[in-house]
């Protein structure tokens, strides 16, 4: 059986430089919080037609040099790190273990109260709003001469969101879990 090549717009040392999380976080973990970011909040903003794009100038080492670059490095990233922690915080603080599921322990810590998760999570869900909303409006300005995919999508591609709007509550998605097979395309490669 093969698998579909998952481009990851960021590396877990990137959302580990980038945001709070430890560099000891399983990178397994983080590649998926990263995926599920990226299907669950990038998409619908950019819409079907300029996510593929760009995930097709990753993919063939095309970005280089281009205004896809200047999305990416400057808009894109941000906001796929800083949804990849509301989805992974929750994560880091249950495991799944056989049919249960329990909440994480660790010699010499405390494990953090469910207020204070919902904090940090809500913490991590502005910042990635923000985020958001400076790409949304970078989009809206630039489409006709940079982006034009951003207008594009058709019949049943995802249609971008054209402005960004803040939610309270909590988002707890665990994703799902993908096999150790799956191959990984990252942008930047140099950054591993």
């Amino acid at each position: 059986m093969s698998y579909q090549t998952e481009i990851l717009l960021v590396s877990p040392s990137y959302l580990k430089r980038t945001t709070y999380i430890s560099n000891t976080i399983d990178d397994d973990m983080v590649t998926t919080a990263v995926i599920v970011a990226q299907d669950k909040y990038l998409i619908p903003v950019l819409g079907t037609d300029l996510y593929l794009k760009v995930r097709t100038l990753i993919s063939t080492s095309a970005i280089t040099g281009t205004e896809y670059e200047t999305l990416l490095e400057e808009y894109l990233q941000k906001v796929v790190a800083w949804w990849s922690m509301v989805e992974l915080l929750p994560a880091l603080h249950v495991r799944h273990d056989g049919s249960n599921v329990v909440v994480r322990t660790a010699e010499n810590s405390q494990v953090i109260s469910t207020s204070d998760l919902h904090r940090e999570v809500e913490r991590s869900r502005q910042t990635a709003e923000m985020y958001t909303d400076r790409l949304v409006k970078h989009l809206r300005y630039n489409w006709d001469s940079k982006y034009p995919e951003y207008h594009t999508n058709t019949e049943d591609d995802i249609h971008p969101v054209k402005k960004v709007y803040g939610q309270s509550g909590m988002t707890f998605s665990q994703g799902r879990s993908y096999r150790s097979g799956i191959k990984h395309i990252i942008y930047p490669p140099s950054y591993g």
